[in-house]
């Protein structure tokens, strides 16, 4: 199933920042919009706290 940003409730569940997204092919996009369609093999940059980062690695299971 396809994500959105929108629909992995970062913010909301962890108070971080979504910032920028890199994608499988190495490629950056900055600052994403929220309906932005995010794949497995990307990877969400994120912007928080030490408190928040902790958050994100429970919520997420990282």
């Amino acid at each position: 199933q396809i994500k959105t940003i929108r629909d992995l409730h970062i913010r909301e569940n962890t108070g971080c920042t979504v910032i920028g997204y890199k994608m499988e092919n190495g490629e950056y996009i900055v600052n994403p919009d929220i309906d932005f369609q995010v794949k497995t093999d990307g990877r969400i940059i994120v912007l928080g706290n030490t408190v928040q980062i902790k958050n994100l690695n429970k919520v997420f299971g990282l």
